[in-house]
């Protein structure tokens, strides 16, 4: 039995779909470029630095972010956020209405594909596509952790690569 790569409801993305050679790089792209516990810490007051790590010249991405950060992210130059956390995954985490209605006073796009810790589905890695299309320049995406905004990236670069 195939184990799934990352799943959610009935859309599974599994080692099955994808031919070894091509989930082989996969694998390694995402371990040369997942985050660990050390690079990447989730911001637990509105009062934090922004901190973000840089996965290419036009996508980075952070931990849980809040609307007082947004002015700080589009003054770093990115022109767009893209939320990768589910709504209430967490009592302390700010709505998604919160930081939209803050990245629209900052003059930035916001992308609400949010992708449960259980993993990501052909949905979020279609829609992470088209809005990386649509964006023209730096993008700047957070979950928890930042783990899953790269994983995404990370699915998005290997159907890019196809």
């Amino acid at each position: 039995m195939q184990k799934p790569i990352a799943e959610i409801g009935k859309s599974t993305l599994n080692h099955s779909d994808i031919e070894p050679d091509e989930f082989l790089s996969a694998k390694a792209h995402l371990f040369k470029t997942a985050l660990t516990a050390k690079d990447c810490t989730m911001n637990t007051q509105p009062s934090t630095p922004l901190e973000f790590r840089r996965i290419s010249q036009d996508f980075a991405v952070s931990g849980q972010i809040w609307p007082e950060q947004v002015a700080d992210i589009a003054a770093a130059g990115f022109k767009a956020i893209i939320c990768n956390r589910p709504d209430e995954e967490a009592p302390d985490q700010p709505a998604f209405a919160a930081l939209e209605a803050a990245a629209k006073e900052a003059g930035l796009s916001f992308y609400n594909i949010p992708v449960s810790p259980a993993g990501m589905t052909y949905e979020n890695v279609d829609q992470t596509k088209a809005a990386l299309a649509e964006v023209s320049g730096p993008v700047f995406a957070y979950c928890r952790s930042g783990a899953r905004s790269t994983n995404l990236w990370q699915f998005v670069q290997q159907q890019n690569e196809s």
